[in-house]
């Protein structure tokens, strides 16, 4: 159990009264790298990485554990302002339904595209899946890869772990910055969130240049 779910599980048994307080903090997730999913690596050429652990806002909040973008920083806010930041670290809606925003600066090349991992921790309420969206598109991919069962006061709250995958078909043109939107239900408290991004030339640019320096190889060998 890390610090931060020995806190929150403290501050839990100090305010056993209130009602479902999902605030517990997220375990230190292992979170998925790029190479284990995307043939790209973290901390090549055109990627960005941030990753968020403990908010203490609810607006503006920049990445605490790793925040390497040369464009920017990156920013997560719950838009509808019905949440709090606890003191674990947890941004937390007690009701109403929070709307978050992560905002990436991003590479802007004309003629290239930009896939986008997102890994999201959530504890209590759960993330609704169809407003998760990149630019306003949906992800091509999606997959749970961790869910733990905690105490939570005096009931229990899920920890659930999510992969959210922009690739192919669904990456985006790259335009400056990239923003990511997603809601869920009263009680749901973000935990921790980490976004990988990587661009490149667009497929139909790439099989150009292919063509190009294939034709330049052909020319110099007959020269020669």
């Amino acid at each position: 159990m890390t610090t931060k779910m020995r806190r929150h599980l403290g501050g839990l048994l100090l305010a056993g009264v209130a009602f479902f307080g999902f605030s517990v903090a997220a375990h230190a997730a292992t979170y998925i790298a790029p190479e284990d999913y995307a043939m790209w690596t973290r901390g090549d050429t055109g990627t960005t990485y941030q990753y968020w652990d403990v908010f203490t806002t609810t607006t503006g909040a920049t990445a605490d554990i790793a925040n390497d973008n040369s464009n920017g920083d990156a920013t997560v806010s719950e838009t509808n302002g019905v949440s709090a930041a606890t003191g674990s670290g947890n941004i937390y809606a007690m009701a109403g339904s929070p709307a978050f925003s992560i905002v990436i600066p991003e590479y802007d090349i004309a003629g290239h595209t930009t896939s986008v991992l997102l890994q999201v921790t959530t504890v209590g309420s759960e993330i609704i899946p169809s407003t998760v969206l990149l630019n306003g598109t949906a992800a091509s991919y999606t997959t749970e890869f961790g869910r733990v069962t905690i105490p939570a006061g005096p009931s229990t709250a899920d920890m659930v772990d999510t992969l959210f995958v922009w690739s192919g078909p669904s990456a985006v043109a790259s335009a400056g910055s990239h923003s990511i939107t997603f809601s869920g239900p009263p009680h749901l408290s973000l935990a921790q969130v980490a976004v990988d991004t990587n661009t490149v030339p667009e497929p139909g640019t790439a099989v150009l240049m292919l063509i190009g320096l294939t034709g330049l190889a052909c020319r110099r060998n007959r020269k020669s």
